[in-house]
């Protein structure tokens, strides 16, 4: 018998689908009307249920990324009592990723205007902008952290970090 969060999940995946196949469906439609149609700017009826799909998907899309990812993490977690806790690069990963969260979340934005500036004037095909300004965005973004606030004790101040070494500045471990 599935769980209720299996079932959660099960139902935020198949909603994200349906909302992501009306969608295409509602863009098939909507860019055959007319030349000039685009569903992302008209004021019609059929672009705004677009753009009402287009933002119901990405809900449905994100709750069901978290629930996959709460699932293997409490399996991982929870894994066969005979074997070895991680090592290397896959136990120091977590934690790595765990104090990026914050400085990376401020830093990636204005990363990505900045590379998405010079890169939209190429004239380069869109997928091929949106691939560029993506890896060269998380590329930038996580060398800015690692090297400008990660290794700063200043910086790491500004952005809420403990001090190296995992405590805080009145020696608590929080």
């Amino acid at each position: 018998m599935k769980s209720t969060e299996d079932t959660q999940k099960i139902a935020a995946l198949a909603g994200a689908v349906t909302a992501l196949l009306g969608m295409a469906a509602l863009f098939g439609i909507l860019g055959n009307a007319r030349e000039d149609a685009d569903p992302l700017v008209d004021m019609d009826l059929g672009s705004r249920s677009f753009r009402f799909l287009f933002a119901v998907a990405g809900w449905l899309v994100l709750a069901a990324v978290m629930g996959l990812a709460a699932g293997a993490g409490r399996r991982a977690a929870a894994g066969p009592p005979s074997m070895a806790p991680p090592s290397g690069w896959r136990a120091k990963a977590p934690r790595y990723a765990n104090e990026a969260v914050l400085p990376v979340y401020v830093l990636h934005q204005p990363v990505i205007v900045a590379i998405g500036f010079y890169v939209l004037g190429w004239g380069l095909p869109a997928i091929v902008e949106y691939l560029l300004i993506s890896v060269l965005a998380l590329a930038g973004t996580l060398l800015i952290y690692d090297l400008l606030v990660r290794r700063n004790a200043v910086t790491r101040f500004l952005f809420g970090m403990r001090a190296k070494g995992g405590q805080s500045r009145d020696g608590a471990p929080w």
